[in-house]
Parts: C-alpha cells; sequence; structure tokens
C-alpha cells in the first residue's frame, strides 16, 4: 500500500506541474479522489517520498515563482500571459517577460536563497534556481545556473545539423536532425516534466542573451535548440467530445509545456524575421504551426494574430518565387488556407462588432491579407469562394467596412456571382459617399474614408464589370455615372490614372451605344468612344487599351479603319502576348482585308497557345472547398528526402532577404502585399476554354469562306473530339460556390398565336426527367412549336457510292490526329461495353443493329460515339424507351457562339445579350405524327446515361456548336443530317433562339414556307429582337409563293416596317437587313431609298470578314 502511494503521489504531483495549475486550490486529489491543496500534495508527497524531497522542495518554488509572476488575478488566463501589467510598445516588442515587478522581488529572493541551499547537483534545482535568477532580473546568474545544469538540449541548427520541421497537413517539408525523436512524453513517468524544463532553459538561456547583448546570434541560438526539441515532438489531439465541439484536453493535460513552447517560438519568430531569410524562418513558422491546433483560440491571441500576419505574409511573399519549401502549388495554396482558418478562428473569438466611432481593424487587415493571398497564388476565378467565405465572415464583424466591400464586389465576379458583384459595387459607392458626406472630406478623418486612388481605381474597373457582364442599357448607364463620379477626385497628374480611367470611359461610351440601339446618339457615342481611347494611348499606352482602339476602329460607321485596327491589335500582341484573344482579334480582321493567308497563320499560332492553357489539370490540384485529390492508397510511401533548411534556393535578392527589417516595430499593413489591379480579370478556367473554342470556330468560319464547306466539314469531327477531351477537365474546375451562371434552368412552356391542339417539339416521344444537380440534359419540357410544325426522327439514308469514299476518307484522316487524340478516343469507346461494340463494327464492317441494318453508314457509329463522349444518349424509363440523340453525322461549323458563318443564314445567332438566369419547366406538348413518308425504325438499346453537370453557359455554347454543324450539312445539301444536328441542339438548350432559326431555315431548303415562318415566329417569342430570326423572317414575306407571282403586298409592307425598326436599332451593322430593306422598296417603288440601301449594304459587306468581332470575342475586355 505505501509503494502505491508513493507512485500515486509521484504521478498528482508531475500532472500538477506538467498541468500548470498553479492559482488551482485543488491540483490533485488522493487515492481514495479527496482534494489536496498544493501544500497538501507537497507534504505528502515528502511523507511517501522522503528521499526525493528536494524534488518537493523545487516544486513548491517554482509553484510560488508562478503566482508571484502572474498579475493581480490569479487565473488560467492570467498564468498564461494573456494580461500583461506592461503593455508592449507595439507586437514586436518582446517585453519583459518572467521579469518580477520590485515590489514582488523581496519574496522571490528568499526562495532563490532556499533553492541554493539545497542539493546543486540535482539538474532540477539548477533549472529552478536558473527560473528564479531571470525573474529577479540576473541574466548572468541564470546563465550559469544553466550551464551548471548541461543538459543536452539537442544540437545547434547550422549548415550541418538540421532542423526537422513537420509542415501543415499535405505538405511535407523540413529536414532531419541528428537524434530521433523523443519517445511519447507520458506525464506518469515523469518525461514530460523534463522535456518542459529543456523548453523553458532553453528559453530563458535566450530571453538572457537578448538582455545582455544586442547581438541576437546567441539568443537565436538558444531558440533553435528548442526549436529543434519542439520539431521532434508529437503529441497527439484529442478527439471531438462531439460534432461541433472540441476538446481541448491535450491543451490542459500539457498547459505548463504549451505556455513555454509558445514563448520560445514566439521570440523565435520574431527574431528569425529580421534576422534571418525567409526559408529559415518558413521552418520556425511550420513549428508553430504544427502544434497550435492544441491550444483553444484565446490562448495567447495576441502573439498568435501577429504570428499568423507573419506566416500569411511570407508565404505571399514566398509564392512568386521557386522554393524547396514547397513541392507544388496545391502544397503552397493548402499551407496558406490552414493558416487562414486558424487566424480566422482567433479574430472570432478575440474581436467583437465595433461600437461606434470605431473600426475592427484586425479584421479588416485579415481581409487584405486573405486577398493577397489569393493574389499570390495567381488570382485564379476558381479559387475566389474560399476568399468570399473569409469576407462573408467580416461583414459580421465589420460595421459598413468600404474595404470589405471593395473586395467583395471584385471577388464575386471572379466567382460568376455577377448579380452580388454589382449590388455589392453599389453597395460600396453609398457607403463610401456617406462617409465622405459625415467626415467633410476625404482627408478629414483618414481611418474612416477611402483614399482617393483607392476610389477611383475601384469605380473604373466597376465600370469595366458592368459593361462587360451580360446586361441591358440600363447598366451601361450606371457604369458612365461610375466614371463621373471617379473624375471628381480624379488627380490629373497621375497619368496612368488618368488614362485608366480615360479607357474606362470609352469602353462604357460604346457598350452604351451599342446597348441604347438609339441611331441619334450611336454614332457620337462610337466617335467619342475612339477619341477617349485615343486619349488614353497617348498618355499611358497599354495592350488593352491598343486591343480596344483596334475594336473601335474595326466597327462599321464614319471611324472604320481597317488597317489602322490592324496596327493597334498588332501592338497589343506585342504587349501581351500571352493573350489569346489578341490574337483572335488581330486574325479576325486580317481576314476583313481578305489576306486569308495571314489570318490563318494568326488562328494556327493562337490555337497552338490554347493547347497549353487547356492541358489537364494536375492530378493534385486544388478545390475551392479546400478538398486535395490524392492517391491515400499511398499514404505510407515515405516523403522524399527534404533539404537542409539554411540553403536558400531562391533567385531574387530579394526572397533570400529577411522578412522584415531589424528597425521595423510593427508588422507592415496588409495592403502593401496586394498587387495593382490588373486592366482585366485574369480568365477562368472555363473562360479560357471559351476562347480556345471561339478560336476553333473561327478557324473552321475561315476554311469554309475561302475553301468551301465541302473543306470545313472534314475538320468538325476533329473539334468534337477536341471538345470532348477537354471538356471533363474544364469541367472539374468549376467553381465549389454555385454561381449564377450554374444555377438549375428550366423553360416554361409557351406557344405562338393561339393554338388550341397539342405543340410538337423537336424530340418525337415524352420522356422523365432524370435531372439532378445543376442540370440535365434530358429536358422533360421543351417550348412547343406552333402546331402543323413536325419532326420527326428518321436515321439518314447516304447515298452509299457517293458517301462512303468521303466518310471513309475522313474517319481514316480523323485517325491521323495526335497519339494524344487516340487515347482519348480509346478511353471514351472504353466506357461502355455498347461504344467498344460500336467501334468494333464501325472497323470490322458489320451491322450496327439488326433494326438499323443498310441505314447507317460504318462511320455513323464513330459519330454516335463522340456524340456519347459529349453527353448523349438514350435514357429507358418504365417501357418506354427516350430519344437521347440524332444517328445524324452532325457536322461542326454554324455554330460560332453565337454567331455564325459569312453566309445569309451566318447572322443566325446574331441576338440579343443573354442573362443566364434561371428558368422553369412547364410539361411538354403531345408528339405529332410522322411526317415524311418514311416509317420510323425501332431504336436501337443504348446505355443509360447520367444526368450531366452542365451549367446553362455550357450547353448553350454545345448546342450552338451543334447548330454550327447543322448549318454546314444544309448548306451541303445534307438534310437528315442537318436536323439530326437540329436536334441535339434543341435537346441540350430547348430555349436557344438559334435552334429555330435554324429549323426555319431547314423549312425554308424543304420549300416549305409555312413551317418555316411558323418556326421563325418561334425563335422571335423567345427572343423578340433577334436579329438573325427578323431577316431570315422578312425574307420569307419577301419571297413570292411562286418564281412567276409577286409577293403579297400585306407581307411586303409588314417586311418592311420590321427591317426599318431592324436597321436602325439592334440590325444596323447587318448587311442583310439593308439587302433585304431595299428589295422591300424597290418592290414599294422607292427607288432613291433602294439605292441608298444597296450602297449601305455594299460597304457593311465588304469590311465584315468571316465572323462578327463583338460575337466571337465581346465588346470589351
Amino acid at each position: 500500500m505505501a509503494h502505491s502511494k508513493d507512485v500515486h503521489y509521484w504521478s498528482q504531483l508531475r500532472s500538477a506541474l506538467t498541468g500548470g495549475h498553479w492559482e488551482s486550490t485543488h491540483p490533485a486529489l488522493t487515492p481514495k479522489g479527496i482534494s489536496l491543496s498544493w501544500s497538501e500534495l507537497f507534504r505528502k508527497f515528502r511523507k511517501h517520498n522522503p528521499h526525493h524531497a528536494e524534488t518537493a522542495d523545487a516544486a513548491s518554488q517554482i509553484q510560488a515563482l508562478s503566482l508571484l509572476l502572474s498579475p493581480d488575478g490569479l487565473t488560467a488566463t492570467d498564468l498564461d500571459g494573456e494580461r500583461v501589467r506592461v503593455q508592449p510598445k507595439g507586437p514586436f516588442d518582446l517585453g519583459d517577460e518572467c521579469i518580477l515587478p520590485e515590489e514582488r522581488r523581496e519574496e522571490a529572493q528568499r526562495s532563490y536563497e532556499t533553492l541554493r541551499r539545497l542539493n546543486d547537483s540535482e539538474i532540477s534545482i539548477q533549472h529552478a534556481s536558473a527560473y528564479f535568477a531571470f525573474a529577479l532580473d540576473q541574466p548572468k546568474e541564470c546563465l550559469t545556473h544553466l550551464e551548471a545544469a548541461n543538459v543536452p538540449g539537442g544540437s545547434k541548427i547550422d549548415g550541418q545539423a538540421t532542423l526537422k520541421v513537420p509542415g501543415p497537413p499535405n505538405v511535407h517539408a523540413g529536414a532531419s536532425v541528428n537524434e530521433l525523436p523523443p519517445p511519447s512524453l507520458d506525464i506518469e513517468d515523469g518525461k514530460a516534466w523534463s522535456f518542459i524544463e529543456k523548453i523553458r532553459s532553453c528559453c530563458l538561456e535566450g530571453m538572457a542573451h537578448e538582455k545582455l547583448s544586442q547581438d541576437p546570434s546567441a539568443a537565436l541560438s538558444a531558440y533553435d535548440r528548442g526549436v529543434t526539441q519542439l520539431a521532434a515532438l508529437s503529441i497527439p489531439r484529442s478527439l471531438p467530445i462531439r460534432p461541433g465541439r472540441a476538446n481541448f484536453e491535450s491543451f490542459t493535460r500539457y498547459r505548463e509545456l504549451w505556455r513555454w513552447a509558445e514563448r520560445l517560438l514566439w521570440r523565435a519568430i520574431i527574431l528569425s524575421s529580421r534576422y534571418r531569410d525567409l526559408e529559415y524562418t518558413m521552418r520556425v513558422f511550420r513549428v508553430y504551426a504544427t502544434h497550435s491546433p492544441h491550444w483553444p483560440a484565446s490562448f495567447r491571441s495576441a502573439h498568435r494574430s501577429t504570428v499568423s500576419t507573419l506566416y500569411l505574409r511570407a508565404l505571399t511573399m514566398l509564392a512568386s518565387f521557386p522554393s524547396v519549401l514547397f513541392p507544388s502549388k496545391v502544397a503552397w495554396t493548402n499551407e496558406a488556407r490552414s493558416v487562414v482558418h486558424e487566424y480566422r478562428a482567433i479574430l472570432a473569438a478575440t474581436t467583437h462588432f465595433p461600437r461606434a466611432g470605431e473600426r475592427n481593424m484586425p479584421v479588416e487587415e485579415f481581409v487584405d491579407l486573405c486577398v493577397a493571398v489569393w493574389e499570390a497564388g495567381g488570382s485564379m476565378a476558381d479559387q475566389a469562394s474560399w476568399v468570399l467565405d473569409i469576407l462573408w465572415f467580416a461583414t459580421r464583424l465589420t460595421f459598413n467596412s468600404q474595404r470589405v466591400f471593395r473586395h467583395m464586389s471584385r471577388l464575386f465576379y471572379s466567382a460568376g456571382e455577377h448579380d452580388l458583384a454589382k449590388r455589392t459595387l453599389r453597395l460600396y459607392v453609398q457607403v463610401t459617399n456617406k462617409a465622405r458626406e459625415a467626415g467633410g472630406s476625404s482627408d478629414c478623418d483618414d481611418n474612416f474614408v477611402e483614399s482617393d486612388r483607392l476610389w477611383v481605381q475601384t469605380l473604373f474597373q466597376g465600370a469595366r464589370m458592368l459593361c462587360r457582364i451580360p446586361g441591358d442599357n440600363a447598366d451601361a448607364r450606371e457604369a458612365a455615372k461610375l466614371v463621373e463620379e471617379a473624375r471628381a477626385r480624379l488627380d490629373e497628374s497621375d497619368a496612368q490614372l488618368v488614362a485608366c480611367l480615360d479607357l474606362a470611359d470609352g469602353i462604357c461610351k460604346s457598350t452604351l451605344a451599342l446597348r441604347d440601339q438609339d441611331p441619334k446618339t450611336r454614332s457620337c457615342l462610337l466617335s467619342e468612344c475612339l477619341n477617349l481611347i485615343k486619349r488614353s494611348i497617348e498618355r499611358h499606352p497599354t495592350p488593352t487599351a491598343h486591343y480596344h482602339a483596334a475594336l473601335a476602329y474595326a466597327r462599321p460607321g464614319l471611324d472604320l479603319n481597317v488597317p489602322q485596327a490592324i496596327e493597334h491589335a498588332r501592338l497589343a500582341v506585342e504587349g501581351a502576348g500571352k493573350e489569346v484573344r489578341y490574337w483572335h482579334l488581330l486574325a479576325l480582321l486580317e481576314a476583313k482585308t481578305g489576306d486569308w493567308r495571314k489570318a490563318k497563320g494568326v488562328l494556327e499560332v493562337a490555337i497552338d497557345m490554347t493547347e497549353d492553357m487547356t492541358e489537364d489539370v494536375p492530378p493534385e490540384e486544388s478545390r475551392e472547398n479546400g478538398i486535395s485529390i490524392k492517391d491515400f492508397a499511398q499514404g505510407n510511401t515515405p516523403p522524399p528526402p527534404p533539404p537542409p533548411p539554411r540553403t536558400s534556393s531562391f533567385s531574387s535578392e530579394d526572397s533570400s532577404g529577411s522578412l522584415l527589417a531589424p528597425s521595423d516595430d510593427r508588422v507592415p499593413p496588409a495592403a502593401t502585399l496586394l498587387k495593382p489591379l490588373p486592366d482585366h480579370p485574369p480568365p477562368s478556367h472555363r473562360e479560357l476554354f471559351e476562347h480556345a473554342l471561339q478560336l476553333r470556330m473561327s478557324y473552321l468560319a475561315l476554311t469554309e469562306y475561302v475553301e468551301g464547306p465541302e473543306r470545313a466539314d472534314s475538320k468538325w469531327l476533329e473539334v468534337f473530339e477536341w471538345y470532348a477531351a477537354r471538356r471533363d477537365v474544364t469541367a472539374q474546375t468549376r467553381s465549389f460556390r454555385p454561381s449564377i451562371d450554374d444555377r438549375p434552368i428550366a423553360s416554361q412552356a409557351s406557344d405562338i398565336g393561339e393554338h388550341t391542339q397539342p405543340q410538337p417539339s423537336l424530340r418525337d416521344f415524352p420522356h422523365d426527367s432524370t435531372q439532378n444537380g445543376n442540370t440535365a440534359i434530358e429536358s422533360t419540357t421543351h417550348l412547343a412549336i406552333p402546331a402543323g410544325i413536325a419532326i420527326n426522327y428518321t436515321p439518314p439514308t447516304p447515298d452509299a457510292q457517293s458517301e462512303k469514299p468521303r466518310l471513309e476518307a475522313n474517319s481514316t484522316k480523323s485517325k491521323g490526329n495526335s497519339s494524344k487524340k487516340d487515347r482519348q478516343d480509346r478511353r471514351s469507346h472504353s466506357q461502355s461495353p455498347e461504344r467498344e461494340r460500336d467501334r468494333e463494327k464501325s472497323t470490322t464492317g458489320k451491322k450496327v443493329q439488326r433494326m438499323l441494318k443498310d441505314r447507317v453508314h460504318k462511320s455513323q457509329a464513330r459519330f454516335n460515339t463522340i456524340s456519347k463522349k459529349i453527353g448523349h444518349g438514350v435514357v429507358r424509363g418504365g417501357s418506354s424507351v427516350v430519344l437521347h440523340r440524332s444517328n445524324s453525322a452532325p457536322d461542326f461549323h454554324a455554330v460560332l457562339a453565337r454567331a455564325g458563318p459569312y453566309q445569309a443564314s451566318s447572322i443566325h445567332s446574331r441576338k440579343r445579350v443573354i442573362s443566364w438566369g434561371p428558368k422553369s419547366h412547364g410539361d411538354r406538348g403531345t408528339p405529332s405524327p410522322v411526317a415524311s413518308g418514311l416509317p420510323l425504325p425501332p431504336l436501337p438499346p443504348l446505355p443509360e446515361v447520367t444526368p450531366s453537370d452542365r451549367s446553362p453557359r455550357e450547353r448553350r455554347m454545345l448546342s450552338d456548336l451543334w447548330l454550327m454543324s447543322a448549318a454546314t450539312f444544309r448548306r451541303l445539301g445534307k438534310i437528315e443530317q442537318a436536323r439530326g444536328a437540329i436536334r441535339e441542339a434543341e435537346i441540350l438548350d430547348d430555349e436557344n433562339e438559334a435552334v429555330w432559326v435554324q429549323l426555319g431555315l431547314y423549312y425554308a431548303i424543304l420549300k416549305d414556307k409555312t413551317k418555316a415562318i411558323e418556326s421563325f415566329h418561334k425563335a422571335l417569342f423567345i427572343s423578340p429582337d433577334d436579329p438573325s430570326a427578323l431577316v431570315h423572317l422578312c425574307r420569307q414575306y419577301l419571297s413570292p409563293e411562286t418564281p412567276s407571282s409577286q409577293p403579297i403586298a400585306s407581307a411586303v409592307d409588314l417586311a418592311t416596317g420590321m427591317l426599318e425598326v431592324l436597321t436602325r436599332r439592334g440590325g444596323w451593322d447587318i448587311p442583310e437587313a439593308w439587302y433585304l430593306l431595299a428589295k422591300a422598296y424597290g418592290l414599294q417603288g422607292r427607288k432613291a431609298r433602294e439605292r441608298e440601301c444597296l450602297a449601305f449594304a455594299l460597304g457593311l459587306v465588304e469590311t465584315r470578314g468571316v465572323r462578327d468581332v463583338g460575337v466571337a470575342l465581346g465588346n470589351c475586355l
């Protein structure tokens, strides 16, 4: 029994010392569970361990000294060092920690003398005596006692012995040490308290050297030994008590260890930040980050806030330089976000909503730091969501912070939340104006009002954002108003800022001219736009300004000057050679002059550039929700051997310097880390994909224009294969936060005219929806066609003699593509047994299905495979089979993503800008009976397709791609294939008005004027201002019923009125509209007006090129 009590009180004493419960009235328990005070614990320990009485004596003196060092309050927080008697002069002021005030030194001196009379051969006595000596402000005596203790504390960090620093999760970094990590710190056997004494001694040694010498090298050497020990320490974190409830048992059990560990690391970080290079300082940061998860947010919050700020600052500075510290960009991102997460928890626990007249500056600085980290990571739109989460958090701890709103507007736009971006911008303007009214002037109270420069920058960037986002003329007018407000506080001596504002003003003028569609002000606004852009270039030429100057010179009107536009486009390419849109514009302008060779060469160069930009995402690419993709099966694989710590791997002189200057007494403002705002936001992965697709559309348009649709027909398969290969990669990089563009879309069932009978759609069979997630390809509802229009699915029956050689040649040509494409083909075929069988039958010549024998060409199977790769198939629901795709062989050439090729139907994609808002689906009408004479064959069994995760924007883009294919087939005379392509486009996006325009053109080829007119009506019901639908509808009105008859007079009058409105507004630059208007005037006998319209149409045709620049590139960056 005596032996058990001996062990018990050893355990109780060590537990009380390790936990640092100095203030507790009952730090221990008897074997029977009765509470014991400190004095009783010491008495019972001496009683049951008479040979270790000096251990109890030393412990009692340590407990007394700890109480003397704490402020007047005796709480655990006071003992942690949260409250100090003398406030530090700044965040970097190390202060006089662990130094007793004069009024308490007498009592401590008596205890110190008592310790010195004990057996000085005991190491614990020497450690305790060193602690007392330092507390009595006797640093030399402290060092003497530490030398007498002479306990190995690890090897000094230098070029030979290196420091092992475990990194945060998913970050393998650090270097080895020359000794194994200590075993687990068991409180029962005294290893924990022994380790605490080592760390305390290293810290006291460093603090003593700080007081004795201005040279920090000796202090840093002492801290290095402590950091080495802490780097090798590993204490498992306690499991949460329940979900959402943290468990800090690992903190309370080792509280005294964490007090000294934090103090040592804090002082090491401050000195290293001033006197050592960034690479070494990062290793100390990582030791701090390894142990800080054990601590509650309120523990040493002031120190931890400063450390987090410095840590994020170091990460931001290191992002631009190669380093052995980060094996990949993903590792850097994960490490930065882990620091952000911890700092956020600290701020949430230690700051509060500001009172009137106050600002929560720590939170606002934190916001700047997070934005700086995002910018250092590349300002990626796909990484904007986590910064937005921080900004939302900041709004709960700040009151109308202009800084927070300024960043939110920019980040919302990058994340695709365009509506929220506009609302936040308006809120920023309102709050700032109110603050100026309250302060009287910008320099009256700099703490509450943004500087004039920030105000001007934010406003002209906001104005350009409003012009960039699809919208109406109200947005353009709001943008112009923002420019006017910015000019009111513009510093005219700042040439760069004045030039940027002039450029934004010019963009606003052109946007207003194009959206307002007012013929009275259009010419004036476009001329003002050009003058402002020219003035911007004179003050501060930039590639962006040259690009917009080229756009201004390329627009039809009085200022049209294609050679000058080409010159500015070349200057833009020279200034920013990696921007593919500059190359694209140059190619389109060269095509306007008829220099097809140059245009083709420029497009080929730009396409080669996009191959690098749209390559596969690395396997460990970081996602917005902070999850990294990795192979957990390799979790036990040891990390690669780490490099030595003190070897600098930076190529820049700045990067090898220290984090702070030795004279710095506070952290520089986080705003100094922010990069200058770019001329335009960097494109996201999805936007890069769209730019690359637009380039290929222009290339095919140029090919068809110069060499005919036959040559373009042979190239569309390559573009579909490219789309299928790149689309999955682009979808992976979509933002975690659902944007406005990514919200569920549906369409409202509607009709044209007053039809009471059921309305058919392009689909022939009703089916059940399989929608799940954001979008679904197989939509259950559809905009019904007016009665009388019926498109029936019939597999194509091409002439074997005429079609087989060409299709086989095309198939052979496609097989000769790059090996990468072949691998993609093999991967796409291996995704289902049905696809593998299709491929086998296409190569061996066997029949695809018994039901389709002699009806589908052999190479059709490959078309089927590619179409399914893009996302089509058949869904089986119950006993009914739902058709999803056509077995027609669609081409790729008339889609041009809202634009069309050069011919009369090229304007089919010229439509008003669409807002990708949510829509609702209604019920689908009943399908009509088969209209053609051919019977509908049975459908082949195809694999079930899972719902698609495409956004409405992507569905529209792919729908236009199929429509481009339909236009090419129509011009080649392949009517059945054209109908199949139109069907695919309608399946993807049944509210795409271009679907109905192409359907009308399809019926026009079939000489079915009634159905063609009904189709164009349907397009106008979806988009009343669609120029292509209006032009082709008027063409039908102006066409006679028979070649020998004349058009109906009422129809001519109706077409004339429609064309007059169109040419004054949205179709003012469409030559077909002017040509048809001239024809209408001729039929009415108005010859003078006919000649004027023909002359204007001729001028537009001469400089039109192969694609509309606005459709291919937009009207501004």
